[in-house]
């Protein structure tokens, strides 16, 4: 199961992106950040016990 979900700097998730499973290789998730102010915000993924983590700027 792979889960990413998308936090403001204050540490609120604002967004969950994905929660399925994907097949092993390489896989691309988009998502519409439309609603979202520009601002600066961290993608968060997680699956099995790992979990990754990564600041995004969004500029519109």
């Amino acid at each position: 199961m792979v889960n990413i979900k998308v936090y403001n700097l204050l540490g609120e998730e604002i967004a969950e992106i994905s929660n399925q499973i994907f097949s092993s290789g390489i896989n691309e998730v988009s998502f519409n950040a439309s609603g979202f102010a520009s601002g600066i915000y961290i993608v968060s993924l997680e699956a099995n016990s790992i979990r990754l983590s990564q600041k995004i700027a969004l500029m519109k």
